[in-house]
């Protein structure tokens, strides 16, 4: 078993890096949504296209290792990944939702109901996002320091 204080450690770091995560998404969305407003108004802002385009599978990755990590904790911790099911299974479909935007937007081109589906996506993730922090401060806080 792992000293208590290391375990305590990992959470924190855990609930620290996820939290950096879920910013480089909102950001991702200011990105997403500048781009279409610029582009319903007849605008190409290259530079947010290329940041979006660039930084999205980075921040995908991210998410899955933020999600990776969070098993591995939660296994070494409590010798189990099931030990918290709501936080395991919203942080499931974040995983999946994050997958199936990213494969969305390697094929999506011009095609208007594509880009509608990406950014309903975009905003299921943020929302779920922040739903899975108010879990994780929960599980944190229940936690004896």
């Amino acid at each position: 078993m792992l000293d208590a204080q290391l375990l305590r450690s990992l959470r924190l770091g855990h609930a620290l890096f996820n939290s950096v995560v879920f910013l480089l998404f909102i950001y991702q969305a200011y990105l997403g949504l500048s781009m279409r407003r610029a582009r319903l108004a007849g605008n190409i802002d290259v530079n947010k296209i290329q940041k979006h385009v660039r930084n999205g599978p980075i921040w995908a990755i991210l998410a899955i290792l933020g999600y990776t990590a969070g098993l591995v904790i939660v296994t070494l911790d409590q010798g189990r990944p099931f030990s918290f099911p709501l936080h395991l299974i919203v942080g499931s479909f974040l995983i999946i939702l994050i997958i199936t935007t990213f494969i969305i937007s390697q094929i999506m081109t011009n095609d208007q109901r594509l880009r509608d589906t990406h950014r309903r996506i975009g905003i299921g993730i943020i929302t779920l996002y922040l739903f899975q922090a108010l879990i994780g401060v929960g599980i944190l806080s229940s936690f004896k320091q």
